[in-house]
């Protein structure tokens, strides 16, 4: 049987034992084969970089770069894709309804998607957040899962305040050239 925990010859893109999932719900809760690789290329010393290692039940990821005695955590989180859907904009709109700001029933056209995307894409608005951290190497390892929750919680803030923006450039196209529109 292969021992888990033995170095890769290459430590550059380390990838899970257990495929692109290194951890079910979140960050903190590796699978046993990703914590225990983990533990040992901290503990090595040596250089190393992981590949984004992903959460089962999030769209979450986060990448472990040592480098002498500093380790940097990156943590992505991504919401739906705002280019390839309209998921974004249809739940903004769902959203608007809810908190009572737009008629409920609004519907938009094909159009009116296009519009609110290319906004969007001018104002360089992204479906992914990302937030790093760099902490001591010889932080206690249980402390280093807490940090990459910790820099989770940075990055949905960062998605938290991109959806509301989406929310208002709805609400704005809404509220301003549709109404134009109509009249």
């Amino acid at each position: 049987m292969k021992n888990e925990t033995a170095l890769p010859e290459n430590l550059n893109n380390i990838e899970t034992p257990s495929g692109i999932y290194a951890s079910h719900w979140g960050l903190s809760d590796l699978y046993d084969s990703a914590a225990a690789l983990l533990k040992a290329l901290i503990e090595s010393g040596k250089d190393f970089s992981t590949d984004w290692w992903g959460a089962k039940k999030e769209i979450v990821y986060a990448k472990y770069t040592g480098t002498g005695d500093e380790l940097t955590i990156e943590v992505a989180e991504h919401m739906d894709d705002l280019w390839e859907s309209d998921d974004l904009i249809e739940d903004a709109l769902y959203e608007l309804e809810h908190k009572g700001l737009i008629q409920k029933g609004t519907e938009l056209s094909e159009e009116d998607y296009d519009y609110i995307r290319d906004v969007l894409l001018w104002s360089d608005i992204d479906d992914k957040a990302t937030a790093e951290r760099t902490i001591n190497r010889d932080t206690p390892f249980e402390k280093i899962l807490e940090t990459a929750d910790e820099i989770w919680d940075e990055a949905h803030k960062i998605n938290h305040d991109n959806y509301e923006y989406i929310q208002g450039t709805v609400l704005e196209y809404i509220t301003s050239y549709k109404k134009e529109e109509e009249e």
